[in-house]
C-alpha cells in the first residue's frame, strides 16, 4: 500500500501491468485507455508500444509463433515482446509493429505541475 498519492500512483502502474498480463494470457485485445476518474495513470512507451503490438497480434489472428517467424528471433524472444512483465528495446518493438504496417510517434509534452 502506498501512503502518499505518488505511491498509490505507482502501485496502481503495477496493477495495470498485472491486469495486462490477463488480457495476453486470455487471448484478448487490449481496450483503449480513458481519461475518466481523478487520476491519471501513465504507462512508459514501451508498455504502450507492447500493447500496440499485442493488439496487432490479437486484430490479425496471429501468435507469438506467427511474430518469432516474422521477425525471424526465436519463439521466446517473441513473447518477451508482448509479456508485460519483461523489458524489451523501443527499437525491436518499432521493428515487429513495422510487420503490422503499424508505426510508433512520440509526441513530447509538458508534464503538469501537481
Amino acid at each position: 500500500m502506498g501512503d502518499s498519492l505518488e505511491e498509490l500512483l505507482a502501485n496502481a502502474v503495477d496493477g495495470l501491468v498485472l491486469a495486462l498480463s490477463i488480457y495476453v494470457d486470455q487471448k484478448r485485445a487490449i481496450p483503449p485507455a480513458t481519461e475518466a476518474g481523478d487520476h491519471i495513470v501513465r504507462l512508459s512507451g514501451v508498455t504502450v508500444a507492447k500493447i500496440a503490438l499485442w493488439n496487432e497480434l490479437v486484430r490479425s489472428g496471429k501468435t507469438r509463433a506467427d511474430l518469432a517467424s516474422m521477425l525471424g528471433i526465436s519463439p521466446t524472444a517473441a513473447g518477451r515482446l508482448v509479456d508485460f512483465e519483461h523489458t524489451s528495446k523501443l527499437e525491436s518493438l518499432e521493428e515487429a509493429l513495422a510487420k503490422f504496417g503499424v508505426r510508433l510517434q512520440v509526441i513530447p509534452t509538458a508534464l503538469q505541475a501537481a
